[in-house]
């Protein structure tokens, strides 16, 4: 249901649309969870190729993780050494 939101015919729309869903969901949930979510969508798509759509996925992803402590677990290991 979300795939079908993002992935829109115009290229520009769908890129923006999913760099800012991705980047939302990652910093809220895990990184490879999302990703892994959104690839069947992707590649599933009628109107872009994959490859133009999967490498923004990834940076939308590293970049929501690197927002919030619970994005990824570097932040994490960052935080707890920062607190000792």
């Amino acid at each position: 249901v979300v795939a079908s939101k993002i992935i829109v015919s115009s290229y520009h729309s769908t890129w923006f649309r999913l760099f800012g869903v991705t980047t939302l969901f990652s910093s809220i949930l895990n990184n490879t969870a999302v990703v892994a979510t959104l690839l069947s969508p992707i590649r599933n798509n009628p109107h872009h190729f994959a490859s133009k759509l999967l490498l923004p996925l990834s940076y939308a992803s590293i970049l929501g993780g690197t927002l919030t402590l619970i994005g990824t677990s570097t932040n994490l290991i960052v935080n707890s050494m920062y607190i000792e």
